[in-house]
Order: structure tokens, then C-alpha cells, then sequence
């Protein structure tokens, strides 16, 4: 099967083209700007584009699987169009823009009985933006920590449309699913670790957890809202906190636990049967960047337990870096000198 996997751009591409390519597809690669994941040795063809359409019509019906924000909102604005050059398993657009609502998901969370925080009555409390990405914003933009009723105000006046929580304490969890027809085809769950940067964003340390509850309420609420594709619905202390219609920072943990994920993403695409899917428990997985950015923050805080912890990690052979693999050593180097060129 010839699999397209767009914006390649990014770091989580790599391990889902190292999935597909194991598996025995012909994975095709297209990238905006600067390819990283359509380097690796797993990849047949590499386009620069900005739209996949034209490079579907290159081959007799592909599957594909979108990968950036702006390719899934112009791919599901055009369902018609792209399901006569490929096979894809995206949702609408108007259910894309609830999922990522916040406000809209949390309503619908509360209606169906899942968890969610609740109003604010002390401090400090959180304050979201309803769709932080789609402002440009990077994930430790997207909240803020309200200090104190003088901040509140002054935050409320300047950005109305933000949600104002409670602060969830706990550990963050994160259970995705591919969705289909209103079933979960599968799934994999993980608990964050540790975050780059310390004051909140993507895993840079996270480990294979199954909470039974929480994969019922994900598929619960991802059924609810009729989604099709793959999500991530994230939780804090038991609590929803969002759902991330796409793909997340933390995929190679699909690879790492040596599930089906990736196979069964295209697979579900394709209108195929998915195969079973059994991913390792306690499978912990680090991303060595953000590591070492991390031993420098904790170090200027002083904080050398965590350091420690870090090194620790780093030393045991029992816990895998996401990204880099010495049998794909040109993926690898293209993601080493993708992050020099970005400092």
C-alpha cells in the first residue's frame, strides 16, 4: 500500500514513517518547508508542497495521513475532492473546529457526565485561550497562571474569550485513539513524566499507563462528538483538560511500546482491517533534546534531584529516545540538524 505522510517537517513524523516502512508500505513524504521525517531511509519519494492534492493524483489512490494543523483543515473543508484521489480518515471540519474548541468540548464533557474542572474559586487558577494553535501560539503560550483577582481582571479585559479553571493538580495523561463510525479501532496511553519547559509543554519524558476509566471517557466523548481520524484527549488529576485532533508531540511512543498504531492509522484510512494492538506496559520513553534542556533549567534552579532523575533515565538501557535510532541514521541526523538550525 503507498502511504502519504504529510509535514514532515516534523519530529513525530519519523517514527510513524519508520512503522509504515517496517510494515512493508511504500511511504511517500511531502514536507513545507524543512524536511526532517522525509529523510529517513523508510521514505520511497519526497515532495515539497504546501497542499497534498496534487501529489495524491501522482499515484492510484493512496492512503493519507495528514499530519499538520493546516493539512487536516483543508483537507476535511474538501472531503469530496480528496476522497477522489485518496483514502483518508479525517473529520469534517465543523466537527475539527469543536474538537478543538475547548469551550465546546468541555460542555459537551459536562453533559455526558466526564470530569471537568471546575470554576475558579481560589488562587492560583488557570486561564486558556479556547484554540491557542490555531493563534500561533506554542504550548506553554496557550494558558496562563492567574495569580491573584488584580491579574484576573486585567487578563480578562485584555483577552475576553479566555476560560478560567480551577487548577487541576496530578499527573497528566494523555489516550489516543484512532476513531471510526463511533468506535475506537485503537489505542495507546500515556503519563507525562516530565515537561520541556519546566513551567508546561510536550513530554520530554513520558511512560505507557492504561487508565481503564479514562480510555472509556475518551472514547466516550470522542463517539459524542461524532470524530473521526486521531485524537488525543488529555487529562490532569482524573480531569479533561482538551483534545488535540491530531497528531501529538509524544507519538514515537507508539513505536517505542511496540504497538500497532501507526499500521492500523493507515489501515482504518484505507477502509482496511485493523490488527490487534498490544502495546508494552511501562514502556518509558525520552527525548534527548529536551532533556538536556531541561538538566540546565534544573540546574539553574538548583534542583539536582532532578537531575539526577534525568541522568538516571539516560543511563538505563530499558528506556528508549523517541526519536533517535541508529538503523535510521539519516532521519536521525536530519532531526539533529534540524534543531542546530533552529537555535
Amino acid at each position: 500500500m503507498t502511504v502519504i505522510v504529510t509535514d514532515t517537517d516534523y519530529r513525530m513524523t519519523l517514527p510513524l514513517i519508520r512503522d509504515l516502512a517496517d510494515a512493508g508500505h511504500t511511504v511517500v513524504a511531502t514536507y513545507r518547508n524543512n524536511c526532517v521525517g522525509g529523510m529517513s531511509k523508510g521514505v520511497s519519494a519526497v515532495y515539497k508542497c504546501d497542499s497534498p492534492y496534487e501529489i495524491c493524483k501522482k499515484y492510484d489512490m493512496p492512503t493519507l495521513l495528514c499530519v499538520g494543523r493546516e493539512t487536516i483543515e483543508e483537507v476535511s473543508s474538501d472531503r469530496e475532492k480528496y476522497d477522489g484521489v485518496c483514502h483518508v480518515l479525517v473529520p469534517e471540519r465543523e466537527i475539527l473546529d469543536r474538537a478543538n474548541d475547548k469551550s465546546y468540548v468541555l460542555s459537551l464533557a459536562q453533559s455526558i457526565g466526564i470530569p471537568t474542572p471546575g470554576e475558579p474559586t481560589a488562587y492560583p487558577c488557570i486561564a486558556k485561550f479556547p484554540c491557542g494553535e490555531k493563534l500561533g501560539l506554542k504550548a506553554s503560550e496557550r494558558y496562563f497562571v492567574v495569580k491573584d483577582e488584580t491579574e484576573h481582571t486585567s487578563l480578562k479585559n485584555k483577552y475576553p474569550d479566555l476560560i478560567f479553571q480551577q487548577m487541576i493538580e496530578g499527573d497528566g495523561v494523555g489516550v489516543c485513539m484512532i476513531m471510526k463510525g463511533g468506535k475506537c479501532l485503537d489505542y495507546i496511553s500515556h503519563r507525562r513524566i516530565r515537561e520541556c519547559p519546566i513551567s508546561g509543554g510536550p513530554s520530554s519524558c513520558c511512560v505507557t499507563h492504561f487508565d481503564e476509566k479514562l480510555i472509556a471517557y475518551s472514547e466516550k466523548l470522542l463517539a459524542a462528538l461524532s470524530f473521526e481520524g486521531i485524537a488525543m484527549v488529555e487529562w490532569k488529576g482524573g480531569v479533561l483538560m482538551e483534545i488535540n485532533p491530531r497528531v501529538w508531540g509524544s507519538y514515537a511512543l507508539t513505536r517505542i511500546s511496540k504497538s500497532k498504531f501507526s499500521q492500523n492509522w493507515a489501515l482504518a484510512s484505507a477502509g482496511k482491517n485493523t490488527l490487534e494492538s498490544h502495546p508494552l506496559p511501562d514502556r518509558k520513553m525520552t527525548f534527548f533534546t529536551s532533556e538536556i534542556k531541561l538538566i540546565i533549567a534544573y540546574i539553574k534552579k538548583k534542583n539536582f534531584k532532578k537531575v539526577l532523575e534525568i541522568i538516571k533515565d539516560a543511563l538505563n538501557p530499558r528506556v528508549k529516545d523517541g526519536i533517535i535510532d541508529l538503523h535510521d541514521l539519516k532521519g536521525t541526523f536530519s532531526y539533529i540538524k534540524s534543531i542546530r538550525s533552529n537555535q
